[in-house]
């Protein structure tokens, strides 16, 4: 695989890359308290950073775009300060953009580790994952006015536990056939499918995907162009890649013990944590970052249980 090395200046641990819906503009965030916006030239294809800021007090772990839908230029972080951050693109002043501040959620007490945009049939709506082991979903009161929005939901990630696990990352279902849903990762070990019941605003648990044996770091639920069930992809400080196939009829448990869904597969190949896993716009391939490397992942023609590496990035290489 070719590798092209930017050098993003940042003066810490890049904790997150994020790419715009066309591929053309991509954002980063860092330890270092900052944020920046970077652009492709359509001629070259190397890549200008045109705005720069410190965006949080403490570190910013995640950076998101929202959908094109609501707006091209729209962004949310959250970081170690228990802060989310909603920026819009304000001014575009030769080589240097401005980005404002339009909107702070605060009802963390503890730090943030992972947020979301919602698919767009569910309106303009942002989750995020904290430390104190609760799911918030926040909807915007009045696109595209980005300054309002309410707190819509709160959940615990995980089954009631004392403490509350850790929520680690979040996914919505991207689907706009099925129940609102979203997997919610833990450091606890354990993930959960969550479903919004549709006669009334809560949310109630669904599924719970077991396998890892150590913090789940990453989970991805997959695009569907048409598959009979999902895909979701969990990755863990344990090296493991896991697959778990998801039914199309899911629905909230009206059992007292919540069903647990095995896993479909395991991909074997990292050798440390891996920090990251991401489905394509397709949901047919994955990529997996860790410590080791990073992996592309395709499954084989008509078996969705047999997945190979089809591509490796080695960091020691670059």
């Amino acid at each position: 695989m070719d590798v092209e090395v930017l050098e993003t200046q940042h003066a810490d641990v890049v904790q997150d890359i994020s790419y715009d819906y066309c591929g053309r503009r991509m954002a980063t965030c860092s330890t270092d308290r900052t944020v920046k916006i970077w652009s492709s030239d359509a001629g070259t294809g190397k890549w200008r950073c045109t705005a720069h800021w410190q965006a949080h007090e403490s570190s910013v772990v995640r950076v998101r775009w929202a959908d094109p839908e609501y707006s091209p230029s729209l962004i949310a972080t959250c970081g170690f300060d228990c802060k989310a951050i909603l920026w819009e693109l304000k001014t575009q002043n030769g080589s240097r953009d401005e980005w404002q501040s339009t909107a702070v959620f605060l009802d963390s007490k503890s730090e943030l580790n992972d947020l979301a945009f919602g698919p767009p049939h569910l309106g303009l709506c942002l989750a995020t994952a904290s430390n104190d082991g609760l799911v918030r979903i926040y909807d915007s009161t009045d696109p595209p006015d980005y300054k309002v929005w309410t707190l819509k939901a709160q959940f615990f990630g995980a089954l009631i536990a004392n403490p509350p696990a850790r929520v680690t990352a979040v996914s919505w279902n991207p689907s706009p056939v099925d129940f609102a849903g979203m997997a919610v990762a833990t450091a606890a070990g354990s993930s959960y499918l969550w479903i919004q019941d549709r006669d009334r605003p809560s949310w109630r648990i669904s599924k719970i995907l077991a396998g890892h044996t150590g913090s789940v770091l990453s989970i991805a639920w997959a695009p569907n162009p048409g598959r009979g069930y999902h895909l979701v992809a969990s990755s863990g400080s344990d090296g493991q890649v896991i697959l778990y196939k998801v039914p199309t009829t899911l629905r909230p448990s009206q059992k007292t013990e919540v069903p647990v869904l095995e896993p479909l597969t395991v991909l074997e190949g990292h050798t440390g944590p891996v920090w990251r896993a991401e489905w394509n716009v397709s949901g047919t391939a994955l990529a997996t970052s860790g410590d080791d490397a990073t992996r592309l992942w395709q499954s084989r023609a008509h078996d969705s249980s047999q997945w190979h590496c089809v591509g490796t990035v080695d960091p020691v290489s670059m």
